[in-house]
């Protein structure tokens, strides 16, 4: 029975989350240096998909006066993130970032690898009240999987990834059950896609900052 969105227990995601995601530690410090140049030395982060936690607890070193709300649908992953990182200068919310009811509350917004489980419509929503949530001049940093254009890529990519995960010690099945959740429970798009997303919502500073395998990372300010 799972406890989160992804297949791996929330008890052992941080154990196995490098296996499967290549980089996972630089594109943290990606984010964390976009942050940097766009938010005040305090600001207001809110975490939505925040897993177990991870990036704010970079984040939280990087910036030692902010105020972080960490927010996720499960229940679990929360859990895992307070006891990693307490309650000082953090608070918590059990809710997907399609449910924020904030209103110009945070300087800073990440979502790392948990929009690419909506479909459109969620999708849009998420987006939309992330932008609502953020203050003007705030900045909305994003890493997800997305889909190439080219279906021939799509194949060299997922060999690529398949090689990837194969040399840290995942299995032939781990592997095949991963690949058979892209277009099913993982449902990416393209990332010129993202970008209009972006900026159909009103974001009005879009940029791609990151590629790497199947991931992407995008920027928006507001």
């Amino acid at each position: 029975m799972r406890d989160n969105i992804t297949p791996i227990k929330a008890a052992d995601y941080d154990a196995n989350i490098c296996r499967v995601i290549p980089l996972y530690a630089e594109v943290h410090a990606q984010i964390i240096g976009i942050a940097a140049e766009t938010a005040s030395p305090a600001p207001r982060w809110l975490d939505v998909g925040c897993g177990t936690g991870n990036l704010a607890a970079k984040a939280m070193a990087a910036f030692p006066a902010a105020e972080f709300v960490l927010a996720d649908p499960s229940a679990a992953m929360l859990e895992q993130a307070r006891q990693k990182l307490g309650d000082t200068r953090v608070s918590y919310l059990n809710a997907g970032s399609q449910e924020l009811e904030s209103e110009q509350e945070f300087d800073v917004v990440t979502a790392s690898l948990c929009h690419h489980y909506f479909d459109a419509d969620t999708r849009k929503t998420a987006t939309e009240r992330i932008y609502r949530a953020l203050r003007q001049g705030g900045v909305y940093i994003t890493l997800e999987n997305t889909q190439p254009e080219d279906s021939a890529v799509l194949d060299l990519e997922m060999r690529r990834w398949a090689a990837y995960q194969r040399a840290h010690g995942r299995t032939e099945e781990e592997i095949a059950a991963h690949r058979a959740r892209w277009g099913t429970e993982l449902r990416p798009i393209t990332a010129q896609a993202h970008l209009a997303l972006l900026r159909n919502a009103g974001f009005r500073m879009v940029r791609q900052f990151w590629q790497n395998h199947l991931q992407a990372g995008f920027y928006a300010v507001k």
